[in-house]
């Protein structure tokens, strides 16, 4: 879909549009919110957040702090995210985030992650949209 009914439907739905490609990873997340400290696994990654599974209970607005290694690396990534969204209808329970604090070194980290996997793997989405569009005629 293009940007302006990206743009239209997010208005409508209230949810962000997504603008980084996202890369299915499963890494094991601490968060720590108020005094609570809880590991998640998550489902999806980009530069400019991440999918947690089974999240639910965390308020969209709600301010995270969290830490992760990515695949094959033993220094943590720390920073902060924000609930941005809850999972829709049809969808496993989870929260998206979006990365409001991290280091520079960090956001270059994950840049390098998500373009050496790119180069591997489609992003997450480029097969169903594929397809769609082969069943749409388009």
């Amino acid at each position: 879909a293009g940007p302006e009914i990206q743009q239209a439907v997010s208005e409508l739905l209230g949810v962000p549009v997504r603008s980084n490609s996202r890369m299915m990873v499963n890494v094991t997340v601490k968060t720590q919110s108020s005094a609570a400290l809880k590991c998640f696994q998550s489902e999806n990654i980009s530069e400019s957040g991440m999918r947690l599974k089974g999240a639910q209970a965390m308020p969209i607005g709600m301010a995270v702090n969290l830490e992760f290694c990515l695949p094959d690396e033993q220094e943590p990534i720390r920073g902060t995210a924000l609930v941005v969204r809850h999972a829709g209808n049809g969808e496993a329970p989870g929260v998206g985030l979006r990365f409001v604090e991290l280091e520079r070194n960090e956001i270059l980290r994950l840049r390098r992650f998500v373009d050496r996997t790119l180069a591997e793997t489609p992003p997450v989405g480029a097969e169903r949209g594929a397809r769609s569009s082969q069943s749409a005629g388009v």
